[in-house]
This record gives structure tokens, C-alpha cells and sequence, in this order.
């Protein structure tokens, strides 16, 4: 922090340099710095959706976030909402399980202008069923960074099941 602190004061507090600097610098594209921001649940819902080329009730999706504490346009202060592992604990794990749930199963929900269904059995990699390569399409998608090989296995191992 002290390094950045450093650039604005030496920049005339000039932002350019600053965002260089941080864009520029190793850590920033670090493998143990990818993928680890926690998202907001709106974010979460908001990602999701762009990905998938989604779209939902807006009353819906502001339903399914009120029980993760982010009521939509209504945050706690004018700071807006605490962020990072605030988002994070046994509850609000299982409320993010039941919010992409929501998203994913309304009937309000399309994806491409399509069912989720459909829309997913026109995805190249699905022609053939749940392979890995329709699974890894799925991972590129919807994760930051692709899961590590016993995690992916496992997906593997249980899409093929499923049938």
C-alpha cells in the first residue's frame, strides 16, 4: 500500500499513474491473486445472468437478493453495502445457492432468449451429453479461473452419472 500511497503523492495526486502502477505490477496478475475476489450477491446475480446471456424479472431478482442483506437500491448507508468475506458464512452461503437457483429456474428467466434447458442444449460442447468438454465450456463461463483437476474430476465423474 505504502508503494501506491507514494506514486499518488509524488504524481501531484494524479490517478493515471497510480492505476498504471497497479495494472502494471506482477502481483496484480499473480496466480494466488485470480479468482479471489468475493462478489456481492448482486454482482454474483448480475455475472451470472451475463454469462449465460440471461435475463429476469427484475422483482424477482430483487426478491431472491433481499435475504442475502442487499436490498436493492435501499443500502445500509450512503457508504452502500460492506463488501468482501461479509458476503461469506454458513447462511449466506446456502441463500447464494438459492439465489442462482431462483435465477436459474423462474419462469421469467431466458437465456439467449431461450429456456435455460434449451439454451444450454445449444451450447456446441453439449451435443453429446454432460462431457468434460461441455463441463469445461460451463467452467470458462461461469468461474474465474478453471477448478483444480480433483475438483474438475469430480464434476466429471458426477455430470456422467446424472446422464
Amino acid at each position: 500500500m505504502e508503494p501506491l500511497a507514494e506514486r499518488l503523492r509524488d504524481s501531484g495526486f494524479q490517478i493515471r499513474p497510480v492505476v498504471r502502477q497497479i495494472l502494471t505490477s506482477r502481483y496484480f496478475y499473480a496466480e494466488e491473486n485470480l479468482g479471489n475476489k468475493v462478489r456481492s450477491p448482486i454482482d454474483l446475480a448480475v455475472g451470472l445472468l451475463r454469462s449465460l446471456r440471461g435475463s429476469v424479472s427484475t422483482h424477482v431478482l430483487a426478491e431472491a437478493l433481499r435475504p442475502l442483506g442487499q436490498r436493492l437500491f435501499y443500502p445500509p448507508s450512503v457508504k452502500g453495502w460492506d463488501g468482501g468475506l461479509q458476503w461469506i458464512n454458513a447462511t449466506t452461503m446456502i441463500g447464494r445457492v438459492n439465489l442462482v437457483a431462483t435465477i436459474l429456474h423462474h419462469k421469467t428467466a431466458r437465456f439467449g432468449g431461450l429456456s435455460l434447458g434449451e439454451y444450454l442444449s445449444n451450447l456446441p460442447a453439449h451435443r453429446s451429453g454432460p462431457t468434460p468438454a461441455w463441463l469445461d465450456l460451463l467452467a470458462e463461463l461461469l468461474l474465474p479461473k478453471p477448478p483444480a483437476r480433483p475438483a474438475r474430476q469430480m464434476l466429471v465423474d458426477y455430470a456422467q452419472e446424472q446422464g
